[in-house]
């Protein structure tokens, strides 16, 4: 690997979303290391923003009309899969790689909507398992928050508005009416799986990639190779001199954000995969610089590069979710 190699790691959701939840003590001794070499730039971020700056460049219906061979000027949205439960204020509601579509799956979905939307002619056409694209022949005006920004929860303040939203209102109840115990999820429900029980529609969403090689996990990522599931892998397909951004939602699960102890599984798991040969490569200088950049509103970039002298001023604390 070059020793020119800068290296960005993107990791939405990386803090801890519940301040008012006390975590367990961390033992990440490398990553504490990277923090101690480093400095942090507060760059507090949305959700939404953090993924439109990483994973795609322009506009996203106009990359996925591409993708799938459609005419990009075919009015068009962004559908999106959900399983949604009602809580007490709120409902929850899980999407993306929680919801565990296979390919299959999802065009079986998209075809019972198809034939639902036959007279409007709308057409459901699956861009990942848990993305949707939805064409129509005349354009719909409406906004909507993205679902990256619905941090897994609705509520009545979270619904579309614009000339077009009562429409879709209308259709979103008809449609879980019609997704409730559809024998499709029947199977998945017998198959542990949660249900597909309601479609969120947003417009779309223009990214401001730079065009940096990248690998991703993340169904929006766009033209992305997978993501490693280690350094080593990494590293053994890296030869040149090159800025690469690394994109993993590994930590914006639903399951991760409200559980503390698989939170600080996934963070063990990323110390040993990932912050320790990092560490490794940065020393043997493999690596020039390292940026380590998370979202919300404590969020930010950490730029790391091996000092030539340990900043032993830097008496970091030890890493407790909070703060880089």
């Amino acid at each position: 690997m070059s020793a020119n190699l800068q290296l960005t790691l993107a990791l939405p959701g990386l803090l801890w979303p519940h301040r008012e939840i006390s975590l367990p003590a961390f033992h990440l001794s490398a990553l504490d290391k990277l923090r101690q070499w480093g400095k942090f730039h507060p760059r507090p971020s949305n959700r939404e923003h953090f993924y439109r700056q990483y994973l795609w460049q322009g506009s996203w219906l106009k990359l996925a009309q591409s993708q799938l061979g459609l005419l990009q000027h075919q009015p068009s949205i962004i559908a999106i899969p959900t399983s949604q439960q009602a809580g007490l204020h709120h409902i929850h509601c899980r999407s993306g790689r929680a919801l565990a579509l296979t390919q299959a799956e999802a065009e079986n979905f998209c075809r019972v909507l198809n034939e639902w939307f036959a007279q409007e002619n709308w057409l459901f056409h699956v861009v990942q398992p848990d993305l949707w694209l939805l064409t129509m022949p005349q354009a719909l005006q409406f906004n909507a928050p993205s679902v990256l920004e619905l941090n897994n929860l609705l509520d009545d303040t979270v619904k579309p508005s614009g000339r077009d939203a009562p429409r879709l209102l209308k259709y979103q109840t008809e449609l879980q009416m019609l997704l409730y115990q559809h024998p499709l999820n029947q199977t998945r429900c017998a198959n542990g799986k949660i249900p597909i029980n309601a479609i969120w529609f947003e417009p779309d969403i223009i990214g401001n990639a730079d065009g940096r090689e990248l690998y991703s996990n993340c169904s929006w990522a766009n033209a992305a190779k997978p993501f490693p599931p280690d350094y080593a892998s990494l590293s053994a397909q890296i030869n040149t001199q090159k800025s690469v951004v690394l994109f993993s939602d590994d930590f914006c699960h639903a399951a991760i954000q409200a559980d503390s102890i698989a939170y600080q599984h996934l963070l063990q798991y990323w110390e040993q995969h990932w912050w320790q040969p990092l560490m490794h490569a940065l020393k043997c200088r493999q690596i020039q610089q390292l940026n380590i950049s998370t979202d919300g509103t404590l969020g930010g970039v950490l730029s790391v590069r091996k000092p030539l002298i340990s900043p032993f001023w830097r008496n970091k604390a030890s890493f407790n979710g909070m703060m880089l």
